[in-house]
């Protein structure tokens, strides 16, 4: 089957080619890499050419400055293959994820293919999900993605047919958490998942990258996504309340620990009462029920309980790797 990778890109020369050296470099051979170049004002654009001269797979196509979803709506449209699968741009894949997805996809009679993702920030791995090789078929995708259990939200970890997604697109009118809320509509449509517990997927967290940056009206964008799939998902699965609280605690932490908080207060504080009554309706473990019971009778103490846990990072050995995930 042929698999087309789409790859929306935005001033991203800094990291680009380690992204389509790690594409092509890939042990399935029968791709396509549909590049979407969404207004760069660095050499990225000249980039994709470069490489789109040197190997007839990759094509280019070049837009105004619209936004990732426009970019990867227009990559949908453009792309001919069977499967379809999405890149980041300042990311990267190990040369055997594709060959992994499609063959369980292929062995399972699957609709999507699902793998870890390493989570890599100052040279660093602090995150890799599970990595026993395990291979199973997820019984309810919206429950599971509702409880962040085995399918996470990120989409570049994930193979799809092309017939499931038919009509689908990422919804426009969002800067942040689009992903995600196309995830959740491809789910409704009660698809066959199989996951394995390998990281193939590299996330890396930039210094300059979206979920770095300073709190801005931009991050607002991801709780409209989540209130979208929250009263979607509440009227058949009481686990909407998980996902709404886990959502809104990751929220009011962000944002706890931002120097421009006094600019948001009002959602600063909506949030928290949210959190609060939430907190009545689910099952919290030790450690959510100490972050809350902080939250509400200790809110001046609040962005130093973040700050502790932010600046935890698991320690882990990746020295047979390292070269594998471009690291220095």
């Amino acid at each position: 089957m042929k698999l087309s990778i789409i790859i929306p890109v935005y001033n991203t020369s800094k990291y680009l080619r380690r992204c389509l050296d790690s594409v092509l470099n890939q042990t399935y051979k029968n791709i396509e890499v549909i590049i979407i170049d969404d207004g760069s004002i660095d050499d990225s654009k000249d980039i994709c050419y470069e490489y789109a001269a040197k190997d007839s797979r990759i094509k280019v196509w070049c837009q105004e400055n619209e936004g990732v979803s426009t970019a990867r709506n227009k990559g949908i449209d453009q792309s001919s293959g069977d499967l379809i699968a999405f890149v980041d741009s300042d990311d990267a894949v190990l040369k055997d994820m594709y060959e992994c997805l499609i063959k369980n996809l292929e062995d399972n009679e699957s609709d999507i293919s699902v793998c870890d993702l390493y989570r890599v920030c100052d040279n660093k791995v602090t995150s890799y999900g599970m990595n026993d090789g395990k291979i199973f078929v997820i019984d309810d995708p919206i429950k599971d993605f509702l409880l962040n259990q085995n399918l996470k939200y990120a989409i570049a970890n994930k193979v799809f047919k092309r017939n499931l997604i038919g009509k689908t697109r990422f919804n426009t009118s969002l800067t942040n958490s689009e992903d995600r809320l196309f995830i959740y509509e491809i789910y409704k449509k009660k698809p066959k998942v199989v996951k394995i517990n390998l990281p193939k997927y590299i996330y890396y967290l930039n210094s300059d990258s979206a979920s770095t940056s300073e709190f801005n009206r931009k991050h607002l964008s991801i709780l409209k996504s989540v209130d979208i799939i929250y009263n979607d998902a509440l009227d058949n699965y009481d686990e909407a309340n998980n996902y709404l609280f886990e959502n809104l605690i990751m929220f009011e932490r962000k944002l706890s620990i931002s120097t421009n908080k006094n600019d948001y207060l009002d959602y600063y504080n909506n949030t928290r009462n949210k959190l609060i009554d939430l907190s009545k309706k689910i099952k919290l473990n030790k450690k959510r029920k100490l972050e809350v019971f902080i939250l509400k009778n200790f809110k001046k103490l609040y962005p130093s309980f973040v700050k502790k846990i932010e600046n935890r990072k698991q320690n882990i050995d990746i020295s047979k790797i390292k070269d594998d995930l471009f690291l220095k």
